[in-house]
């Protein structure tokens, strides 16, 4: 590495990694105003071949101000130092690292991302829960790239349901997230028992009572009333 600040109006010769996540216009916004009033105070850093290990929205920023572009050319680092530099700075999102992986050919992404693209609307946090069969917070190997796809048939089955139900009956509301998680928390009490077409007959059956809920639990529990509505056996008790 040099530390050699280089500058230059050149602003086409740098070049993003495609693995990078997108920049984001309200960020670039800030920093140009930032800009305007104290200078670029931080270079940016780039490999040999000027690739952008570190800055591209501060790139953004002195390119839309017409000012020149200061660097520093670090042959040490490489992409993999870009999601630690950039999460100091502004914190990634669970769509950046989805991005990330995508463009690294990483198969349970792809897959992930190939989910949420069937079924428009779906939420990435939606989509990690029903293609993992598991609610709980997998943040941690979602960052590092161990993210796995376990249960692709059965979220595919869940997820065609509920879209069809939600354009059917006009309840956008059960493609969101909360009401996903609901819906496959009793999927899960009654798939052992192959009762779940008894749940789908109940949600068709009464879908006047199937109303937006303000939280995933009031989500269960509305289901857990459906489902258990006129049945004598095999109800279900809301705290089992």
């Amino acid at each position: 590495m040099t530390s050699q600040i280089h500058s230059t109006l050149n602003y086409e010769s740098f070049k993003t990694f495609p693995f990078n996540r997108d920049v984001c216009s309200k960020h670039v916004a800030k920093l140009k105003e930032s800009i305007d009033t104290l200078g670029l105070t931080h270079p940016i850093i780039v490999n040999e071949k000027r690739f952008i290990i570190d800055g591209q929205h501060r790139l953004q920023a002195v390119k839309e101000l017409g000012l020149p572009v200061q660097f520093i050319v670090n042959d040490s680092m490489s992409a993999k130092d870009l999601i630690e530099i950039n999460t100091t700075q502004r914190r990634w999102s669970m769509e950046d690292y989805l991005h990330y992986y995508c463009e690294r050919k990483n198969v349970a992404y792809l897959r992930c991302h190939d989910f949420i693209h069937r079924f428009p609307g779906m939420t990435l946090l939606a989509a990690k829960n029903l293609l993992t069969n598991q609610s709980n917070n997998i943040l941690h190997l979602w960052k590092i790239g161990l993210f796995k796809v376990t249960h692709m048939d059965q979220a595919i089955d869940q997820a065609s349901f509920l879209w069809y139900y939600a354009d059917e009956f006009d309840k956008p509301f059960v493609k969101g997230t909360r009401f996903i998680q609901a819906f496959q928390k009793i999927y899960n009490k009654l798939k052992p028992d192959d009762r779940v077409h008894l749940l789908r007959e109940a949600m068709l059956n009464n879908s006047r009572r199937v109303v937006k809920c303000s939280s995933r639990q009031e989500s269960y529990e509305m289901l857990v009333e459906i489902y258990n509505y006129r049945r004598r056996k095999g109800t279900i008790k809301i705290n089992e």
